[in-house]
């Protein structure tokens, strides 16, 4: 990189951690502070503001100019904007502007793993993608879910019906419930849902509700990984394959879903898109372990089994894929 470059970088990246940094620290001692409110901006133009911003600019420009320092520069970057972010967002319940932070949250990674070099290696920027989006999903959307637990603001009728039947499943191994149809009775004379015996031993190590809200955002969050599997069987380039990774943890309706609280159908996503993976890849054992999981997760979701089973008899042109559901 030229020096005049690389100066111009080094400016920008100084400057934009100087403004993360103080307005995460202003932001988050401003008293009843909301992030839509004028007084919060007003409470950030004064002379403080301008001094430790000053004083932040020079540090890390300082630090920036030291040989070897490179990465140390760009990590504070990334650290700084999502310290200010995250503090943003618990002043907002405006769900865009969530997303919207995580949209300028992706230039930045390039930025910091194009400067280690993971960008144009490509596997290894693409493990990172991975690896970010399932830990961003996961624990995002388990504080999320067990904070709203937590304060009794759950809203479902559902939840009280699955806590109860996890505890039930956890003594004496049928899912009974007596607040379902205000009498004793199986969940399943309503919903056949066996794929809920997945979560029990964990349940059975941490029997609280908690337990379902965590587990329900790591199933899906590891959807990121036969999505990738996919893309890199498909022939996508590892840009392309990061693209849809992303674009697989930021579709609203996967994490919003997560709002109605536990739910069988969560499992869908991450099962059917296992399923494809393995179809698509001639390996049949593992394509008919997925579809079988597929149809326990309720009465109704055989219905996607038949019909990628239809699509992959008619249109494949790869003898395995067709086995796999013939």
């Amino acid at each position: 990189m030229k020096t005049g470059d690389r100066l111009s970088s080094v400016t920008a990246c100084s400057l934009l951690t100087a403004l993360f940094v103080c307005g995460a620290v202003f932001t988050a001692a401003a008293e009843n502070a909301s992030f839509s409110d004028k007084s919060l901006l007003s409470s950030a133009a004064n002379t403080g503001f301008f001094f430790s911003f000053s004083a932040v600019f020079v540090c890390v420009f300082a630090l920036s100019l030291i040989r070897g320092a490179d990465a140390v520069r760009r990590s504070l970057l990334l650290i700084s904007y999502c310290a200010y972010a995250v503090i943003c967002m618990t002043l907002t319940d405006d769900a865009f502007f969530c997303l919207g932070a995580c949209l300028i949250l992706l230039p930045i990674c390039v930025f910091v793993c194009g400067g280690a070099g993971l960008f144009a290696v490509g596997r290894r920027f693409l493990t990172a993608v991975c690896a970010a989006a399932f830990i961003y999903f996961a624990v995002f959307f388990s504080i999320q879910t067990v904070c709203r637990y937590l304060t009794l603001s759950t809203p479902c009728f559902d939840f009280g019906i699955f806590s109860q039947m996890f505890r039930s499943m956890s003594k004496t191994g049928p899912p009974y419930t007596t607040c379902e149809r205000e009498t004793m009775l199986s969940h399943f004379a309503v919903h056949v849902s066996p794929v809920y015996y997945v979560f029990l031993p964990v349940y059975m190590v941490f029997p609280s509700p908690v337990t379902l809200q965590i587990m329900q955002a790591l199933t899906l969050a590891s959807g990121v990984i036969p999505v990738c599997l996919i893309c890199r069987r498909r022939g996508l380039s590892y840009a392309a394959s990061a693209a849809f990774v992303l674009l697989y943890v930021l579709y609203p309706a996967l994490g919003g879903g997560t709002y109605y609280d536990v739910h069988e159908n969560k499992f869908l996503s991450p099962l059917l898109l296992w399923m494809f993976y393995f179809s698509e890849s001639g390996k049949l054992p593992f394509s008919a372990l997925f579809a079988l999981l597929v149809c326990l997760v309720k009465e109704d979701a055989p219905v996607y089994v038949i019909f990628a089973a239809l699509y992959y008899m008619v249109s494949s042109a790869d003898k395995r894929e067709k086995a796999a559901f013939a």
